[in-house]
């Protein structure tokens, strides 16, 4: 099974290959945008977006889900990175 791992300023969150969240580090407790809700990332649509997966990724990189809700790719973070910053 292949697991990837995503990063952030919060910690770190390990997936599947599906995206599913299956292992959680996660260095902040109760602040206002805690990591802990996340459920599953949205890899079909960053493979989409870069033609691979890779081994790290960052969180502001990828869309996914919290227990109710999507949230999008961070675009500025993406625009930066096509910048070269």
């Amino acid at each position: 099974m292949n697991q990837f791992s995503v990063e952030s300023s919060h910690g770190t969150l390990i997936t599947d290959e599906k995206g599913n969240i299956i292992e959680k580090q996660i260095h902040c407790k109760n602040c206002d945008d805690c990591i802990d809700n996340i459920v599953r990332f949205d890899l079909k649509e960053f493979e989409d977006h870069y033609g691979e997966l890779f081994e790290s990724m960052d969180i502001l990189d990828l869309g996914g889900w919290t227990d109710d809700e999507y949230f999008p790719p961070d675009e500025e973070f993406r625009k930066n990175i096509l910048l070269g910053n």
